[in-house]
């Protein structure tokens, strides 16, 4: 629960920084739209119907890859509480 915060956390701190320059969006027209952009770009969808402009191009793909990577560390550590495959083989037994 506390990874799942920490993402949504993370969206919202980007989503700030994103309001603050809304100008710099593509397409955006309230404060709204800079918390979607902030949503589709942590979860790396991108629907295309907003675009970052000038330093922006920089701070989105920043976004993306640390939604990435920070989803791929939440699994990471989901699979490593799993027992191990030799353990529920052996209780099978």
């Amino acid at each position: 629960m506390l990874s799942l915060w920490n993402f949504l956390e993370m969206m919202l701190c980007f989503a700030v920084i994103y309001s603050a320059m809304l100008t710099r969006i593509g397409g955006a027209e309230s404060v709204g739209d800079a918390y979607y952009f902030s949503a589709i770009t942590q979860m790396t969808i991108g629907y295309g119907d907003l675009a970052p402009l000038g330093p922006l191009k920089l701070v989105a793909p920043c976004q993306g890859i640390i939604g990435f990577l920070f989803g791929l560390f939440v699994l990471t550590r989901f699979i490593a509480f799993l027992p191990s495959i030799g353990a529920v083989q052996e209780d099978g037994e």
